[in-house]
């Protein structure tokens, strides 16, 4: 009904839209699913699979289509658990929906965060048992022994921590929250007591 100039903006538009899409679309297709299907190789299945004398073969494809089922999983459990950079980046692409999309802010705030997270939990133990070898000068084989078991115990130590990190969090918003519901009463303090001294809305 808009006539040929109508026409033309919207297939312009929606080039643009569809080139944007697909753009962004590379990495997170590409190099997510690899990279998580990589590491979850290493984590899982290379200690559990091989022998003490035996080294990992990698093959691509298979850690690839690994790695995008393990990438859903990730997705759903990220959207569903608890409030996180990750989560609320995805709720804001979500919001913003199709017609708004837009590609710089998801490939600078999602995917090369996810990229070098991935990154560096595949490469800091390979740095630091190399590390090792170099300086204890151990012998190939107790190098390739402890890179094999450095990746569950890389896993589980940055997982404690950003667990204990998360329950720290959480218990100083409920003490705040505690706080703030006996002391707090619209702007002032009352029945508060610091260094002996009684605080309330009358002596203020």
């Amino acid at each position: 009904r808009g006539g040929p100039h109508l026409f033309k903006r919207a297939v312009m538009h929606y080039s643009y839209l569809g080139m944007r899409l697909f753009l962004v679309a590379i990495p997170i297709i590409v190099v997510l699913p690899l990279l998580m299907g990589t590491y979850f190789q290493l984590v899982f299945f290379a200690p559990m699979r091989l022998g003490y004398q035996q080294t990992a073969l990698m093959f691509p494809y298979q850690d690839w289509a690994m790695g995008v089922v393990q990438m859903k999983i990730f997705g759903v459990v990220a959207v569903m658990g608890p409030d996180w950079w990750l989560k609320s980046e995805l709720d804001l692409l979500v919001q913003r929906g199709v017609e708004n999309f837009a590609a710089l802010h998801v490939f600078v705030r999602i995917v090369v965060p996810c990229i070098l997270y991935l990154s560096t939990f595949i490469a800091f133990p390979v740095v630091v048992i190399k590390l090792y070898e170099f300086l204890a000068g151990a012998d190939p084989e107790t190098t390739m022994l402890l890179l094999r078991f450095s990746y569950p115990a890389f896993l589980f130590i940055a997982s404690a921590f950003i667990f204990i990190r998360w329950q720290i969090t959480k218990f100083s918003e409920l003490a705040e929250k505690i706080k703030n519901d006996r002391y707090l009463v619209g702007t002032q303090l009352v029945n508060y007591e610091r260094n002996g001294i009684r605080t309330d809305a009358a002596q203020q």
